[in-house]
């Protein structure tokens, strides 16, 4: 966060913005416009937020600039108080007017600058205001720092009457802290002793609350926590946190799999984070062997496990299938590598030892699949599940529209799946998608002690009769489908190649799709749900819609991600 006196020009090249940078403005007075201008001289692409009704000449002017109607966002459309409440309640539970309040606020600011920019884009710069008071939201969308980036660091910019620079992250995740210990070890940032406050461990509680006092008295707030003994290394103290590592990932040699050893517990990272963890057939491949030796032998590289614990590195759980695997193919190569995957989901679902999964970020379409797979779900306040196939003109083609409406019932599973948007994680528990809401900052390590208890019988290993829950919900499932919105989109025709570039017309084709998918699961089983879902999705993949749709997702078309409630949903 750069505050500075200088002109934008200046602080534009100070920060280094190169060609081709993505930016968000906040406002459209002389003050932004200044920006603005600055920006596009040097090549930036931007996003105004501004009050379409009391911004009139402001975005007069910046239209002038050339800056279109499309890059606006309303901010008469957000509601975007000025206070963050704390995220967690003085006796350490979540927060809900924390979720409620400044979450799903911030989370739809990040939604609309999709809208302009495409899925999951973040700008690279933000220009903030004046008096800081959109700050919170600034910081939550920003782009997070990626190391081979040109430009690493996302940067938020503020002109003011002082020069102040904050250098560093708030670590709202357990894989930044990790990541920030890794930059340690390998001595890519260093700590100067003269601005640490060192302690013992004994010593830290009182140093935590010297922070949230503000009586530091090194100047840059920041805490050390003494080794036991002289000589011990970063790399110790990792190993003993994260366990012994097994198996190591190498996404840049194709290695996606990292396995640490806790004892009996072993914790497997999906690991392509530069892809959101998205479901190769590589990943796939590696996470099916490692399945196929548990199965067997109850190991992992010979080690004996006990208990899984299955997250995902970076951002994300898993962020969806790999949507390249699927454009250009025909039903049945499509329909074969969905039933492969559902064979090995599956596989995972019937292993005789706990497996427990942590969403600690997106997952979303084949990653929601992989999780509801597990034992026992874990999420955080970053998790969003969902599945979005809807919008690339397909539906959930890996066991979802089996297993989603039978955990969060059938209307329930029918509107995530036809309208294509996540919950988070509060609602994920609340409508019986997950199992426990726990702080990111202490998720994994919660979940090695719930897979802990699993394995002593402290607690027994939740297991689900996905027919005998669908026998309890026929009558569900009968009034759902006798509704009149339904049966208007059961009714839906299938597009050819021109009515496959309407939206409308696609979306209500997949999710037709999705819902007959749903209603032959119910009506013939589970197992032979699973079977009709692989052949539907490789069917609706395959169509005009499906490869419109997906060749616009690949192109990062904008439209592809616009929000279309067709079953209207409820408060979440």
């Amino acid at each position: 966060i750069f505050f500075r006196k200088a002109t934008p020009e200046a602080i534009f090249s100070e920060i280094g913005l190169l060609p081709g940078r993505r930016g968000l403005i906040w406002g459209a007075d002389a003050y932004s416009r200044g920006f603005a201008r600055a920006a596009l001289a040097r090549g930036a692409e931007l996003a105004i937020i501004a009050s379409l009704s009391a911004d009139k000449k402001g975005l007069a002017a910046l239209r002038r600039m050339g800056i279109p109607s499309s890059r606006v966002i309303d901010r008469d459309g957000l509601h975007l108080p000025p206070d963050m409440p704390d995220p967690l309640t003085p006796d350490g539970k979540p927060n809900p007017v924390y979720a409620k309040e400044y979450m799903r606020n911030a989370q739809a600011l990040g939604k609309a600058y999709w809208g302009i920019f495409g899925p999951r884009q973040s700008p690279d710069f933000i220009v903030e205001r004046p008096d800081q008071s959109t700050l919170q939201y600034s910081t939550f969308i920003l782009r997070d720092y990626e190391e081979k980036n040109a430009m690493p660091c996302g940067f938020v910019v503020v002109r003011g009457k002082t020069n102040l620079s904050i250098l560093g992250s708030h670590m709202y995740r357990l894989d930044q802290a990790a990541e920030v210990v890794r930059l340690l070890n390998e001595g890519k940032i260093v700590m100067e002793q003269e601005d640490l406050e060192i302690t013992t461990l004994d010593g830290l509680p009182g140093l935590q609350q010297k922070m949230l006092d503000g009586t530091m008295e090194k100047p840059k707030g920041v805490a050390l926590v003494q080794a036991d003994r002289a000589g011990r290394t970063i790399r110790e103290y990792m190993d003993a946190f994260l366990g012994e590592k097994i198996m190591e990932a190498d996404p840049k040699n194709g290695r996606f799999l990292d396995v640490r050893l806790l004892g009996e517990v072993a914790v497997a990272t999906l690991t392509r984070p530069e892809a959101l963890n998205a479901l190769n057939e590589e990943l796939l491949s590696q996470l099916s062997s490692t399945v196929r030796e548990l199965g067997s032998l109850g190991t992992i590289e010979g080690r004996n496990v006990r208990a899984v614990v299955l997250t995902g590195a970076g951002r994300a759980f898993v962020a969806g299938a790999d949507v390249k695997e699927f454009h250009g193919k025909p039903a049945g190569a499509i329909g074969a590598l969905a039933s492969k995957n559902i064979s090995v989901f599956t596989e995972l679902e019937n292993l005789p030892l706990p497996v427990i999964a942590v969403v600690d970020g997106f997952a979303l379409g084949g990653g929601n699949e992989l999780a509801m797979c597990a034992h026992y779900r874990i999420v955080t306040e970053n998790a969003s599940l969902g599945q979005p196939e809807v919008k690339l003109g397909i539906i959930p083609g890996y066991g979802g529209m089996q297993r989603l409406p039978r955990l969060v019932g059938p209307a329930r599973a029918a509107m995530m799946s036809a309208n294509g948007e996540p919950l988070d994680g509060d609602t994920a528990v609340a409508w019986g998608l997950a199992d426990e809401f726990v702080p990111s900052a202490i998720a994994l390590s919660e979940a090695v002690k719930r897979a802990r208890g699993f394995i002593s019988g402290e607690r027994g290993v939740p297991r689900k009769d996905w027919d005998s829950i669908a026998a309890s919900q026929k009558e569900a499932l009968d009034r759902f489908v006798g509704r009149k919105d339904i049966r208007e989109i059961l009714a839906a025709p299938h597009p050819g190649p021109e009515e496959a570039k309407d939206i409308v017309a696609a979306r209500k084709a997949a999710a037709k799709g999705a819902l007959l998918a749903m209603k032959y699961g119910y009506e013939n089983g589970f197992s032979s749900g699973l079977g009709n879902d692989a052949g539907a999705f490789g069917e609706i993949t395959a169509s005009p819609a499906g490869q419109e749709w997906v060749g616009r997702f690949l192109a990062k078309d904008p439209l592809q991600a616009s929000f279309l409630e067709l079953i209207p949903g409820e408060e979440t």
